[in-house]
Order: C-alpha cells, then structure tokens, then sequence
C-alpha cells in the first residue's frame, strides 16, 4: 500500500507543478499561457478525482506497476539534477549558449516543415500506445505471462507474478498505459518545468527549436499537453464502463490522424488561409477527411472483431460526429492545445455515441 500512496502523491505533485507553471503565466501576463496550463492542471485534477472517486473506485495503478514507477523516478531527478548542475556551469563559461533560446524567440516565425513532421513523430508513439492498449494487448499480456513465468520464484514474488497474470488481458492493458503514461508525465514535465522556471539551466535547449513561438515562454510544451491529455482520458473512461479501451483508442486515433494530417497538409498544400492566419482550409477539409477514415476503418475492424459491442451505423455515424467536431474546434484556433481539447472532445463524443 505505500508504493500506491506514493505513487498518488507523486501524482498530485505533477499537478501542483502544473498550476504552479500556470501561476506563473498569470504574473508574466500571458493569458493564453495561463489559460492553457490552468486548463491542464484542472483537466488532470478532475480525471484522478474521478478515478480515486467515481463509482467504481479501483486503484489506479496495483503492485508492482507503482513501485516500477518510484524505481524510476529517483535516479531519474538524480540523473536529471546532474545534467542541470552541468549545464549551469556551461552556461557560466560561455553566455552564448544563450542565443539558442534568443535566435528562436526573436526570429523563428514560423517552424520550418521539417520540424513540423519531427513534432507529428510523436503522434506515432501516442497511436502504438493505442494498439498496446486495445489491439495488442493480449498478446502483450501473453508475452509478459511468459517472461515473469521464466524468472526464480524469488524474482517471480518480487515481480508479483502471481498478481499479474491473473489479470484479464484487458485489466493488464490499462494498468500497462497508465504506467508507460506516468512515466512519461513525471519526466517530460519536470524537464519542462525547468525549461520555463529556469531557462537558462535547460539541459535540451536543441529542443526549443521543436517548439513554436507561443511554446517558447511560459507555456507547456505540446508533449505536455499530449500526456495529460492521453492519460485523463484513460483514468476517467478505461474503467468506466465496458467499452473503455474502445472509447479510448477510438479518440486517440481520430485525434491524432486528424491533427497530424490537418497540420501537415495545411503547411505543405494551403493555399487559402482561415481568416488570414496560419491555418488553411485545405489542412482542416484533409484534417476531416482523414479523422473520418481513420474512425471508420478502427470501427469496422471492431466490428468485424465484435459485433456485439458495436452497431453498423455507429461505424460510420461516430466518426462523422466526431470529425465534424474535430474540424470545427480547429476552425475556431481556441487558446487550449489541441493535443489535450482533440482528446477530450474525441473521447466524450465517442462515449455518448456508442
């Protein structure tokens, strides 16, 4: 019970962090920056409440997953500490490698397409969590069942190999997500933290050319905002009802076609621009197009796979909402990252449909 105490506190100090990085959007006198993380720091607030709280009430995470994540999480501030000392000292011998930060903040624009595809990379690793969660992840579990089988039974109680398999694949999945997602939160934040508390000591200041103007400041990264958004909807609909991995997956994948090919095809072919801005019609028309024929193949996969779950014309009738949606969302531009507002829009949409 203590790991899963410690994991929860943990937690809630990544959301501390969160309105504390938002507080300080506030005293600088961003208020798009504010907006957006303090919208972070509540979306991730109300997904633990309702996951420690809602009607089902199941731990968020069992051993060993929470006690991976402490052993992660110590040598990781450790290692991380180390390359902020570091880069402290560098920074102190040569003040030019402050023009990293500076040459991005005063003439960067507009991102180079280049760096628009290495940012829509990451999309990919959110999709193959998609596939870990749902698709794969019997054969996951199979793979883990058959690894934890091959250790001693010292190493097999201390792996809790009991409590493992006997989990349903589908039990194993969410824990499994979840795990790979608060890693992924506690580290990608506390590196952003200190990209925008202390700029100067950022260790990966090559990343900052990743980020676009607005990202540059006081305001979360689209990592950041990517994980929050992925792991809310994960706490608050995996457990939820029955068709929690559908719900999820379907969002995820919809979201981040849609996004991608929004962004992609706007850069590279827009041509007629959205009230003058950076946005073209070409990117949202393709942005819809693609959120559609991604939802409609995934339904009709799950409906082939399980036509108990899902009716025929909820495999084409949930994309097309959905789509519409996503579309509309992108049109108006709002303040919010669109990793987090194409998420939770995706995911409830697709919960009231089915």
């Amino acid at each position: 019970m203590i790991p899963y105490i410690l994991y929860l506190i943990i937690l809630f100090i990544v959301d501390i962090t969160l309105f504390r990085l938002s507080i300080n959007s506030y005293r600088n006198r961003e208020n798009d920056a504010f907006l957006n993380n303090i919208i972070h720091s509540m979306t991730l607030l109300i997904a633990l409440l309702v996951s420690l709280l809602g009607p089902n009430r199941d731990l968020i995470l069992i051993y060993p997953f929470e006690l991976y994540i402490i052993f992660f999480t110590i040598p990781f501030y450790i290692i991380f500490y180390i390359l902020v000392k570091l880069e402290r000292k560098r920074v102190q011998r040569n003040r030019s490698r402050l023009k990293d930060i500076e040459i991005d903040e005063k003439t960067m624009r507009e991102l180079p397409f280049k760096y628009e595809v290495y940012r829509k990379l990451t999309h990919l690793v959110v999709i193959f969590i998609c596939f870990v969660y749902f698709l794969f992840s019997v054969l996951v579990k199979l793979l883990v069942d058959f690894i934890i089988n091959l250790f001693p039974d010292f190493f097999y109680e201390l792996l809790a190999g009991e409590s493992i398999i006997n989990l349903s694949s589908v039990e194993f999945a969410q824990y499994l997500v979840l795990f790979l997602t608060s890693i992924s939160l506690i580290g990608l934040l506390t590196a952003d933290y200190v990209r925008i508390i202390y700029p100067e000591d950022y260790p990966f200041k090559t990343v900052n050319r990743l980020l676009r103007r607005k990202e540059l400041k006081t305001r979360i990264g689209p990592h950041i905002s990517m994980a929050v958004g992925t792991m809310s909807i994960v706490l608050i609909f995996g457990p939820l009802t029955r068709n929690g991995p559908l719900i999820v997956c379907a969002a995820i994948l919809m979201s981040n076609i849609g996004d991608s090919t929004a962004n992609l095809v706007g850069r590279y072919r827009g041509h007629h621009k959205i009230r003058g801005g950076k946005k073209s019609y070409e990117g949202l028309i393709m942005g819809i197009l693609s959120s559609f024929s991604s939802g409609v193949l995934f339904l009709l996969y799950i409906f082939y796979i399980f036509p108990d779950v899902i009716i025929l014309p909820s495999v084409f009738i949930v994309p097309l909402v959905v789509s519409l949606v996503l579309g509309l969302i992108d049109y108006l531009d709002v303040s919010i990252d669109d990793n987090l507002t194409y998420l939770l829009a995706t995911s409830v949409l697709v919960y009231l449909l089915l």
